[in-house]
């Protein structure tokens, strides 16, 4: 997994076990079928930066339990959703 995982005021410590987890077990899967790792354009965030990323007052990305990822085509985007 690559990319940036969380903003200048938060840690990885930050991020959710559960979602971790998940994130983990997708960049494998991504990998198996793309041969490319995942890209995390956006992790954990404090409101600060939640704000200026234009990020909901509720996201989930304050709580360790949101991240973007980059996709590069329909099929890798079909595949992380689904």
């Amino acid at each position: 997994m690559d990319g940036k995982l969380h903003c200048e005021h938060r840690t990885a410590q930050d991020f959710s076990i559960k979602f971790l987890e998940i994130l983990v077990k997708l960049d494998q899967l991504f990998y198996e079928k793309f041969k490319k790792r995942i890209t995390l354009t956006s992790g954990v965030r404090c409101q600060e930066c939640n704000v200026k990323a234009g990020g909901k007052q509720a996201s989930d990305h304050l709580t360790g339990e949101g991240a973007d990822i980059a996709y590069e085509d329909s099929r890798q985007r079909y595949f992380i959703i689904f």
